[in-house]
């Protein structure tokens, strides 16, 4: 199975998001990594933002990345995995993309870039 370089961090991430508190427990482990491969990859393409503060953002952006997501193709959802974390990489897929999916989701890479940009 082929990783992007992306998920090497990822672990730091989610755990950042528990603020460093592990658990042996199975509900732990499935709700930060996910319940299957697939939600797994899923977790680690959602932009950083999302995936620090999953619950803050749930019901404000994440759930809607997570609709359009799953809505993408199998060779939609690679790309995706491969550019996430590259601003210009993001920029160059908006402007060449025709897909309104596309598009849609991407545009929750540059939020992301926007703040750290501006902040």
């Amino acid at each position: 199975m082929h990783f992007p370089m992306k998920y090497i961090p990822l672990d730091a991430n989610i755990l950042l998001a528990t603020r460093g508190l592990v658990t042996t427990r199975l509900e732990f482990f499935e709700a930060a990594f996910g319940h299957s491969a697939e939600e797994f990859r899923m977790i680690a393409t959602m932009p950083e933002h999302y995936i620090i503060q999953r619950r803050k953002y749930e019901n404000n952006g994440a759930g809607d990345w997570q609709s359009v997501y799953k809505s993408l193709t199998a060779r939609e959802k690679l790309a995706i995995a491969e550019m996430t974390g590259d601003t210009s990489r993001i920029l160059d897929m908006m402007k060449t993309r025709r897909s309104l999916k596309m598009k849609t989701l991407l545009g929750h890479y540059l939020d992301e870039n926007a703040k750290v940009i501006k902040g």
